[in-house]
């Protein structure tokens, strides 16, 4: 994905030089749709962490996913996750609920 410049990662140093946080993803095509979504594939802050800064690494990280051409972004949270105040930041944002996921151990 990193090599065929269709996705990027971005990620969160401490002062002391100590990884916090990343977000990342890919910028593809739906099959049905020539538009270039920007599609999340993880964003994590360490909980002491989080807040202003989990928010700065989601602006830069949408930043990051428009230069890069994208004109939609699907962003996911877990379900055991703090769903609530997720679901409440993505409507904030402007996010629509779009699809759900289910998983199966196999």
């Amino acid at each position: 994905i990193l090599e065929s410049n269709s996705g990027f990662i971005l990620l969160l140093e401490h002062k002391d030089g100590d990884i916090i946080g990343g977000a990342g993803g890919v910028i593809s095509n739906f099959l049905t749709s020539s538009v270039p979504n920007f599609i999340e594939m993880f964003w994590w802050v360490e909980p002491e962490f989080r807040g202003r800064l989990g928010l700065k690494l989601y602006n830069e990280c949408i930043a990051e996913a428009k230069k890069r051409g994208a004109k939609r972004a699907l962003m996911a949270y877990m379900a055991n996750s703090m769903p609530d105040e997720m679901e409440r930041l993505y409507i904030a944002k402007g996010y629509r609920p779009f699809e759900h996921h289910m998983i199966k151990d196999l």
